[in-house]
């Protein structure tokens, strides 16, 4: 009777007031970090709590972290997240644990500001537990989400995808520490320099978007376009256009089938693939194109580059980190304001790449006809993401920013 008289009363409260409460009630719920914190006590956990079972970004970094911990000897928990945020896609493989009931520990928490608070009451950290929080978040812009800043007080550092990533953090004067921890790409070597029919099947593009990470950001449209003036209908050339969530973005799906249209040497796929089918995909490449607005890090030319396989890429966000001339054929772009209909991206004065489609379609033609220059960028390609995103230096980065003590707030 107490409970249904309390739900009447509270259908009864203005909207704007029952907002206003839920904003306190996880200010005075949700634990703080313990800010001093930094290296692993002995018998204290190590938790990474992220979307495992996502094939998203976010998802992909929770599980390179996790990895990254085992192979360093970590006793790591893996806490999933995928259902309570809605983005449940697959299995990972990894064993999934709930959140342990220590009193202090280390939380390395791969969902991005906006989410961070609901996240914490999710895993149950309430108040009077003394965690090291640290916000893994993923922006590509480089001007600092708005509104991110809320969850400052939940965490104790933010570790970005990339130097840009990391500036966009920083440029906030109440930032907490900010650090960089790539994902961690290592291509699988059966998948490696294996595709002995490269020769006998059409020249292939390959485009990578996820509908709900903005089209017009990742800009497969663009790249359909370029791909379109390189090469007109030559079956001998072919594009997959690799896409997922098409579905929940009805006004882009109406887009890119416009771009594809008549296309018969352009494939569409619209679902989300696994881990391993990702990989397989991307193998049977013979270019990468991103002609993205802009990125964070950009996974799709760090895997393919991995794979040994050529990408064309937009000169400027959070690929750089990973990418230079001389192992890519990177894209000069101008700066246009990002458009005010982008509303994850709603920054006031915030600007985004716009590529030069006839520089892509011109280095697409060079690629296709001198294969020799494909084989020198691979070459260098794999030598470089090996060095910057390798396994073994994700490793020794993510135990070196644990052990580590994070300069103070700003």
């Amino acid at each position: 009777m107490t409970l249904r008289l309390i739900k009447t009363l509270w259908r009864v409260v203005p909207v704007s007031l029952r907002n206003r409460f839920w904003v306190w009630f996880q200010n005075v719920s949700v634990a703080r970090p313990d800010l001093q914190a930094a290296g692993i006590s002995p018998g204290e956990p190590v938790v990474v709590a992220g979307m495992f079972r996502t094939a998203s970004g976010l998802g992909t970094w929770a599980r390179s972290t996790y990895h990254a911990l085992k192979a360093a000897g970590y006793a790591v928990t893996a806490v999933d997240l995928s259902e309570s945020l809605a983005m449940a896609d697959f299995d990972c493989g990894i064993p999934l644990e709930p959140f342990p009931a220590a009193q202090k520990g280390t939380l390395i928490l791969h969902v991005n500001g906006p989410e961070t608070a609901y996240s914490l009451r999710k895993l149950g950290l309430r108040r009077g537990r003394q965690w090291r929080v640290i916000g893994a978040w993923a922006w590509e812009l480089s001007a600092f989400p708005p509104g991110w800043d809320a969850a400052f007080p939940f965490i104790s550092e933010i570790w970005a995808l990339s130097d840009f990533a990391a500036e966009a953090f920083r440029r906030h004067n109440s930032a907490p520490p900010v650090r960089v921890l790539p994902i961690s790409i290592s291509a699988p070597k059966a998948l490696v320099g294996t595709d002995s029919g490269a020769a006998a099947r059409p020249f292939t593009v390959i485009v990578m978007a996820d509908a709900l990470s903005s089209f017009k950001r990742k800009n497969p449209v663009g790249a359909i376009q370029a791909f379109r003036a390189a090469f007109g209908d030559r079956a001998d050339c072919r594009l997959i256009v690799k896409v997922r969530n098409l579905d929940a973005m009805p006004e882009e799906a109406v887009a890119l089938h416009a771009a594809i249209a008549g296309a018969d040497n352009i494939e569409l796929i619209n679902k989300s693939l696994d881990t391993a089918q990702q990989w397989a995909l991307i193998a049977r490449a013979d270019v990468f194109l991103s002609l993205h607005r802009a990125e964070g890090f950009g996974l799709g030319p760090a895997e393919a580059m991995s794979l040994g396989i050529p990408v064309v890429a937009t000169d400027w966000s959070g690929n750089l980190y990973y990418m230079n001339a001389e192992t890519a054929a990177l894209i000069p772009c101008t700066f246009v304001p990002v458009p005010e209909d982008c509303i994850h991206y709603s920054v006031a004065g915030a600007v985004w790449a716009e590529p030069d489609a006839e520089a892509a379609s011109q280095w697409l033609q060079r690629l296709e006809s001198d294969r020799e220059l494909g084989r020198k960028f691979a070459t260098l390609a794999k030598l470089r993401v090996e060095e910057i995103c390798g396994a073994g230096r994700v490793q020794g980065l993510v135990t070196d920013l644990l052990k580590a003590v994070p300069a103070q707030r700003h």
